[in-house]
């Protein structure tokens, strides 16, 4: 990891009362500190596990938070982030100013580059009140010898590539539709889900093909095809279909943040949760069948349009292929 700028701000506010306060810093931390980048480091690893939505800023809202932005990737120097996250915190705290159940935090900006160049925002609760210390005109970091993650109730991080090209889903973010009280920071930065799941399970499918295939259950090694019918069967069998790139993670790899660190490496864009679209999935699925001395294997998708049962006679296969078609004929009749 590359960081560029780091900087912390305080968020102060009682839950179930009205009120918020803010204290914000003057100057950005310093990004060799090793305790700066053991931070950033694990909280965007964190970042990765956590359920996360893949989408863009409102189109139909214009937030202080994309107006800052855009005006600091504009102009990317110290001076200009200081600015774009003293007002954008400013503005979060207004938000959650008459919302009587929204907790305080701080507010870690960040902008890096970890595969990609990132601009991020993680929201943490310090209950312990051990991690970030105010020192003359900035937040420090006290020790960071164990952070307990779970308090990073909130964060989004805008992918600066596409978010300048406008292309693609540049924006992601921690998305807890269950919880009320969290929606003032979707609110914040005007996020918009863009549910593409046909997309999702496409990049799935290409993840899973460029991997090498784990051992299987008993420790076997596994071609790519069973490897692949394996995924199909654990997605099918799964209530609604929905997909996990956690437990995906978890169960095929034993780490629960391998699929993820491969998604970012290969800067495919796929939300850690989503319904599998049942058209794409198909393409996990082979089709094997053995009878008659002839066995055929193929992938699901190629069912219909390329192998199909003849519409006249329902004991006849027709398959449209006319590379296999010479391939059998020069195995028959070799010259």
């Amino acid at each position: 990891m590359e960081l560029h700028f780091v900087i912390v701000h305080n968020i102060r506010k009682v839950a179930k009362r009205t009120g918020a306060t803010i204290q914000t810093s003057e100057e950005v931390l310093d990004i060799n500190d090793d305790n700066v980048i053991k931070l950033v480091t694990e909280l965007n690893d964190r970042y990765r596990v956590k359920n996360q939505t893949n989408g863009i800023f409102d189109p139909a809202a214009r937030t202080r938070f994309r107006s800052e932005l855009e005006t600091f990737l504009a102009t990317p120097d110290e001076a200009s982030f200081i600015n774009f996250t003293q007002q954008t915190a400013n503005d979060l705290r207004a938000q959650i100013d008459p919302i009587a159940p929204a907790k305080g935090g701080f507010l870690v900006f960040a902008q890096y580059r970890d595969y990609r160049d990132y601009v991020a925002v993680f929201f943490v609760r310090d209950t312990t009140g051990m991690l970030f210390k105010m020192n003359h005109r900035s937040y420090g970091i006290n020790q960071v010898d164990h952070i307990d993650f779970e308090k990073m109730s909130m964060a989004c991080r805008i992918n600066e590539e596409l978010f300048d090209d406008e292309s693609g889903r540049y924006l992601s973010f921690i998305n807890k539709k269950t919880d009320a009280a969290s929606k003032y920071f979707s609110s914040w930065i005007s996020a918009a889900d863009v549910e593409t799941n046909k997309e999702d399970t496409k990049n799935l499918h290409e993840l899973f093909k460029s991997l090498p295939p784990p051992p299987d259950e008993n420790g076997q090694p596994q071609d790519k095809d069973s490897f692949l019918n394996n995924i199909f069967r654990h997605i099918t069998s799964s209530p609604a279909k929905q997909v996990s790139i956690v437990e995906l993670s978890r169960t095929y790899f034993q780490d629960e943040a391998f699929l993820q660190n491969e998604i970012e490496r290969q800067g495919l864009n796929i939300n850690t949760e989503f319904k599998a679209h049942p058209g794409m999935l198909r393409r996990f699925a082979q089709i094997r069948a053995k009878a008659d001395g002839i066995e055929l294997n193929f992938p699901h998708n190629l069912f219909r349009d390329t192998v199909r049962i003849s519409d006249n006679n329902p004991d006849q296969i027709i398959i449209d292929s006319p590379h296999l078609a010479r391939e059998v004929e020069n195995l028959a009749n070799p010259a």
